[in-house]
Parts: C-alpha cells; structure tokens; sequence
C-alpha cells in the first residue's frame, strides 16, 4: 500500500529558519490529507505550543494527532483528548532540578503546561514567546506540587556535555537525557523518546511500521528515524541524526525539504 503516515519534527525541520510554516509546506500537509494520509507533528514543544501550528496546517480537525514533549504525549488535536502520557513523578522531578541547580545549571521546567524558572531573564521572556507558554516564576523548586513533563537547561554544548556526562551516574535510572538543540540538553522519563510516542500512535491507528516515515534534524529525533519504516534526515541535521536515518536529502528547513518527502513518498 506504500507509506501512510508522516511523523515530522517541527524545529529545524518543518519549520524555516524564522520559525515558519511556508505556503508549500502548507499545501503539501493539505495535500496528503486529501489523499487520506496522516501527517503528525512529533516535536519537543508542548501540545499548548504545537497548537498554533497544528491550526495552520489543518490539523485541528477529527482523525488528527499530535505527539509533544519529545514522545511523553500523544494526543488528539481537535479534543486535546490525551491518548498517551508519561511525566516523570514530582519527586524525581524535583531531585533532578534541584542537582542541576546545585551545579549551576540554567533551569526551566514544564509542568502543568506552565513553564517553571527560578527568575525573568532575557532567554525566559524569548523562549517563553517562542513556544508561546506562561512563564512561573518559582525560588523553591520543591514547591512544585504536580508532576514534571521535562526538564531543560541552556548553555554551551561543551558545557552541557559536561553537566550530562557528570550526572550520569546520579540520574542512572530516573530520567531520559538528549540534547533538542546544540545550547539545549533536555531531561524526562526515562521511558520517553519521540520513537516510543510514534509506534505507540501507529499502533493505535493500526500502522505497522513499514508504512510509517519519520524526519527530523536533531539527537532527539534518531529514536524516530531508527523505529520508523522510513527514516529521514533533512540536509541541515547533525552529524548522528544523518548517520542513523535511511535517507539523508539534499533539501533543508529552508528549502522545503517536509514538503518534498511529501510529494515523494508519502504521496507516492
């Protein structure tokens, strides 16, 4: 029958440079869904984020699916019905931002679809209208009272590959750790990865895995590309992302490169 769902990563690969969806992108997405094909954002971001994407591509409607918080989450996108849900428990949450704080790190978390950070800085007030959540503001991460979706610190690469291999051996066990982009390292269930959310949706939908194409840019799409079918990295995507993916294109985030596996894949 040849391939019947799409999981795309939104940052750096579906979105351009200027974080936008471009006209192609739009009618490719369209398009498939026309010929009764899914399309599915499987991204980082919160669902709350995801949203205002999802609006723009026509996703908002019965039938369509959302996979955030790097796989923890699997959702509908007209009843934000969730399907699928993993946080880390709020103890081992708060143990893991209190470490990193003690080493210094820079900290914001997500819980209860708020993001949580210790004061307002310049990097808070952008990435908070970046991905379009509040901000709140807390000196005592142990007032946190519900479950934590994940953790994020900023920094130099070489600063946070430092931060991840020093706690490895007191997180062993707790909590997932991937870099979502060169200056961030991401910290979540250790159960969670974006290939877990994308079988656990085409399991649900009744896809196997041979009719399931993946396309991302960064280390916290490789579990996405690998348990896909068809695993694709855009031309922008870092070296181990290439090195793990079937297909490396020639196209990028800027070059409409979602919109072409589109027409040559998903379509075909």
């Amino acid at each position: 029958m040849g391939y019947r769902i799409l999981f795309t990563d939104l940052d750096g690969t579906l979105l351009n440079s200027k974080s936008e969806l471009t006209p192609a992108s739009k009618e490719a997405v369209s398009a498939a869904f026309a010929a009764g094909r899914q399309v599915v954002l499987c991204s980082g971001r919160s669902w709350r984020s995801l949203d205002y994407f999802e609006k723009q591509l026509g996703m908002t409607a019965p039938d369509r699916y959302g996979v955030s918080f790097n796989g923890g989450l699997v959702y509908e996108t007209l009843s934000k019905k969730f399907l699928y849900e993993r946080p880390m428990d709020n103890k081992t949450g708060i143990y893991i931002a209190n470490t990193l704080r003690a080493m210094g790190a820079f900290i914001l978390i997500y819980a209860n679809d708020l993001l949580i950070a210790e004061s307002e800085t310049p990097f808070i007030s952008a990435y908070s209208r970046h991905v379009g959540i509040p901000v709140k503001y807390l000196n005592d991460f142990n007032e946190i009272g519900c479950e934590i979706m994940k953790i994020i610190i900023k920094g130099p690469n070489e600063e946070l590959k430092s931060i991840a291999q020093n706690t490895a051996p007191l997180f062993a066990g707790r909590c997932g750790v991937f870099f979502s982009s060169d200056d961030l390292l991401e910290f979540s269930h250790p159960l969670v990865h974006k290939g877990r959310g994308m079988r656990f949706l085409s399991d649900y939908l009744g896809i196997p895995r041979e009719e399931v194409i993946a396309v991302g840019d960064q280390a916290n799409d490789i579990d996405m590309l690998r348990d896909a079918g068809l695993g694709i990295a855009v031309s922008n995507a870092v070296p181990e992302v290439k090195a793990a993916a079937d297909v490396v294109l020639e196209k990028s985030n800027d070059t409409d490169a979602v919109a072409y596996v589109i027409q040559e894949w998903l379509l075909k």
